[in-house]
């Protein structure tokens, strides 16, 4: 029920997306600063405070409007990467063309450009490069930049197997109860216990993420 719930950053709001049973997606501030940061989640009566890393990323051209054949050059600035162990955590940015008929990359012969980021080419918590770009055709272009890391990829992926296990075995209490003709009182002994576990898998996620995080 994402009407109970609310999300903040450093005590910035965040806009609620979506929320299923497994989590709350949001929007977050294009205000927010990188760095080190506090995110606080209150569901109902409930509040968790946790620390989180904000990492941004911005996009710069000598020039917004192509002319055919002619070249401009694109930076890319990832910032907020201090602190993070950038080495075991597989962190990329990826550049995608979403112009082919205006700019190609000149360097690449496919819309996307990907590049690694680690310690050694980090300067101050700030990775940054730049490419080239030909016109095509005469027009303005865009370019989209993402971030990703192995790190959200396998702490998530533990918890949704987490997740799975204990609907597997909350289905089975289900079937037991009714088998053993137990009634309500089983039932909700069987969700309880549910819930407990989720929570525990929620921390394992945590857990997780701080250690490749180094929290």
């Amino acid at each position: 029920n994402a009407a109970n719930t609310n999300v903040s950053i450093n005590n910035i709001p965040c806009e609620i997306i979506a929320e299923s049973n497994r989590g709350t997606f949001i929007q977050i501030s294009p205000n927010l600063s990188a760095g080190k940061a506090s995110l606080t989640i209150q569901e109902g009566g409930a509040t968790q405070t946790m620390p989180i890393q904000v990492i941004t990323t911005n996009l710069t051209s000598n020039k917004t409007v192509m002319q055919k054949n002619r070249q401009a050059t694109v930076t890319a600035t990832v910032s907020g990467l201090e602190n993070l162990d950038l080495n075991n955590n597989n962190f990329k940015i990826e550049l995608t063309n979403n112009s082919p008929g205006v700019i190609q990359f000149r360097d690449a012969n496919t819309t996307t450009i990907t590049r690694d980021i680690n310690s050694s080419n980090l300067k101050n918590g700030v990775f940054s490069f730049t490419t080239q770009i030909t016109g095509v055709s005469t027009g303005s272009y865009t370019i989209n930049s993402a971030i990703s890391s192995t790190t959200c990829t396998e702490c998530w992926k533990q918890y949704e197997n987490c997740v799975a296990q204990v609907e597997a075995e909350e289905k089975q209490c289900y079937k037991d109860c009714d088998k053993g003709n137990e009634g309500k009182t089983c039932y909700l002994a069987c969700s309880a216990a549910a819930r407990l576990k989720e929570a525990e898998c929620f921390a394992q996620y945590l857990g997780c993420m701080r250690k490749k995080l180094g929290f």
